[in-house]
């Protein structure tokens, strides 16, 4: 029996309605039986008047406006409803959730939305997502496409890209796909995650929304803003879809850590080290979709999507090594060793998807090309830098959360002296281009449902990587031809900024980025080059996949069989440089596979609210770069 909503709730559901965007207002509308309150106009006339015969009789409207407390939209069920109706009807495992779900999140990014899925876990960089796991596999082993476009990876030596990249405010909706068909690219062992941005066809009519927030930490006691905007409406007489979303946000936040490395005997501690990051995050994202539909039976479709994240941080540290491993309370002799860690990297991604959908009778065709390009680029990073000194009666006092004990001078930063360096400069790119047709046709065979499916798919792949490394050291600096004084490299020449913020004990002053690089920058770099390093990790690497499937997927009630089978050729080519033996010698590989991957999955309907799935699949993933 439904029970008749109170006069008050009713209100405010109406005036909600009146009050939404058309496209989230039209959006409630579904012809589906379903569970939720009838808002035709004469069932709202219904439920006011059973409300009024159980109303108290001393309540009047205006007193009824005022207790007004709880909102209640009807577009968050539709849509969680609508990502449950293609879970249950999926051939295979699938997880969904729709840009509703994300909204009411507070979520930055995909990653943080994904870690919300059953089965899906994140792996995290100073508190934010970055990369996401699939049923326990690691990043590398899973793959994501934007708009049905292979993201290629930014990291240099990642393929998995990091989804950080990806604003939440450009998101419709976020699929895993668990279990392969034939039809799919099988470069997943854990999943594939299939990112959608807005589409006009999504909504009945115009769409308008805005966000705008901000972000606190109390920690680095900074505010920043967030905001995103999406638009959606169709021109032509209804057959033009256009659809542009943007996202842009910033964060700047600080962490506080203390980290043995595990560098214990037994138990006595043989070093620690303390730090403080300050971090500076910005994200910013465009997404333009275009879609001509001129019939229920025809659509051509442009997906475009862009990304870009900046990542700053710094990193002050105090890292102490006894000469002999200490316990708790116990003092020796022991290096103090204070450094700056210093980066900042741009990480961009886009993609960009033509394509079309066509149907004519029992006959189905597809046709895409897309392109998809990542970089990241590191322009003058100081990956490590110390300034040392020698110090006895150096100890700590705890094992849960070492902190030094206090020593003489240890604060003091003119008992501290330049000792090396490590500065990297890198860019990296990964360039993705596939080009599929698809063609299905449906059947019918004494009571079966049967649509046979095949289709052909080229991709290529290109990914390099270039990086220089530079190690400038107190022992080039005090020869010549630079002959730097001792006095000059001391850390006193080189603080700034006061003293560092960390909360469990007197950490000193900072060292300041722009004097240490001040220190090497006027000089010619390539003196202090690395060659081992500058070449090892230079490299260029090509994947040529081309693939075709054949599938057949018969169903009859509440049975679904999907049986098929997919070829894929690959050619892989790579050039590098390798250190061996003490020398420096150029690599090329150059490999070809084939495999053959068939799939069978079962959906069994045994009632209405319960699905039996079983399935057997084949993929194929190839190591991440750094491999």
């Amino acid at each position: 029996m439904r029970t008749p909503p109170r006069p008050t709730l009713l209100a405010l559901c109406l005036s909600s309605l009146f009050a939404a965007t058309p496209g989230w207002a039209q959006q409630a509308a579904d012809t589906r039986p379903d569970t939720r309150p009838d808002t035709r106009p004469e069932a709202a006339a219904d439920l006011r008047k059973d409300a009024r015969a159980d109303a108290p009789p001393a309540r009047d409207a205006k007193a009824d406006a005022r207790q007004l407390d709880t909102v209640v939209t009807v577009g968050q069920a539709a849509a969680l409803r609508s990502a449950l109706d293609k879970q249950s009807a999926a051939p295979g495992i699938v997880n969904i959730v729709h840009a509703d779900g994300i909204g009411q999140l507070p979520d930055n990014n995909a990653a943080e939305a994904l870690a919300r899925m059953p089965g899906v876990s994140v792996e995290r960089d100073q508190g934010e997502g970055r990369f996401i796991r699939v049923r326990g596999l690691g990043p590398d082993y899973n793959a994501v496409n934007i708009n049905g476009a292979l993201t290629p990876a930014s990291e240099s030596d990642r393929r998995a890209p990091g989804l950080d990249l990806v604003p939440a405010g450009l998101i419709r909706s976020l699929e895993v796909q668990k279990t392969l068909t034939p039809d799919q690219d099988a470069n997943s062992l854990g999943g594939t995650v299939r990112v959608r941005t807005l589409s006009a066809f999504d909504q009945p009519g115009r769409l308008f929304t805005m966000e705008l927030g901000a972000n606190h930490d109390a920690n680095a006691g900074r505010t920043r803003p967030r905001g995103s905007v999406a638009f959606a409406d169709r021109f032509a007489g209804g057959t033009l879809g256009v659809a542009l979303a943007l996202s842009a946000d910033q964060r700047r936040f600080a962490s506080d850590n203390v980290e043995t490395g595990g560098d214990w005997d037994g138990d006595k501690l043989a070093s620690f080290e303390l730090r403080r990051y300050t971090i500076t995050r910005e994200r910013v994202g465009a997404a333009l979709n275009l879609d001509f539909k001129p019939d229920e039976a025809s659509l051509v479709y442009l997906r475009s999507f862009s990304s870009r994240f900046t990542d700053q941080e710094q990193r002050q540290s105090i890292a102490i090594e006894f000469d002999e491993p200490l316990a708790p309370g116990e003092t020796g002799d022991g290096t103090v060793s204070r450094g700056l860690k210093a980066r900042r990297e741009i990480n961009k991604s886009s993609a960009v998807v033509l394509g079309s959908e066509l149907s004519r009778g029992d006959w189905k065709f597809w046709a895409e090309a897309g392109a998809g390009r990542a970089s990241e680029d590191k322009p003058d990073t100081l990956a490590s830098s110390s300034f040392t000194a020698d110090f006895a009666g150096l100890g700590y006092t705890d094992t849960v959360r070492p902190m030094p004990t206090a020593v003489a001078g240890l604060g003091d930063a003119s008992r501290y002296a330049f000792n090396k360096a490590k500065v990297e400069q890198s860019s990296a790119t990964d360039r993705v281009r596939h080009l599929k047709a698809d063609v299905q046709r449906e059947f019918d065979l004494g009571g079966w449902d049967l649509d046979l499916k095949t289709g052909l798919k080229a991709m290529r792949r290109d990914k390099d990587n270039a990086q220089e490394t530079y190690a400038p050291s107190a022992k080039v600096l005090k020869k010549a031809p630079y002959n730097v004084p001792s006095a000059q490299l001391g850390l006193g020449q080189f603080v700034g900024g006061g003293e560092v913020d960390y909360p469990w004990t007197a950490f000193g002053p900072g060292i300041d980025a722009g004097k240490l690089r001040g220190l090497y920058g006027a000089y010619d770099l390539n003196a202090f080059r690395d060659a081992v390093d500058s070449s090892v990790n230079d490299y260029a690497m090509k994947e040529r996949t081309d693939a075709g499937y054949l599938q057949a997927t018969l169903e009859r009630g509440g049975t679904q069989w999907l049986v098929g089978v997919r070829h894929e050729r690959v050619r892989f080519t790579a050039d590098g440089t390798a250190w061996k033996d003490g020398e420096l010698s150029a690599v090329h590989q150059d490999t070809r596979s084939s495999h053959w991957l068939p799939a069978v999955l079962l959906r069994q309907k045994l009632n209405e609210g319960l699905v039996l799935r079983a399935a057997l699949t084949h993929a194929v993933v190839r190591p991440p770069s750094a491999s």
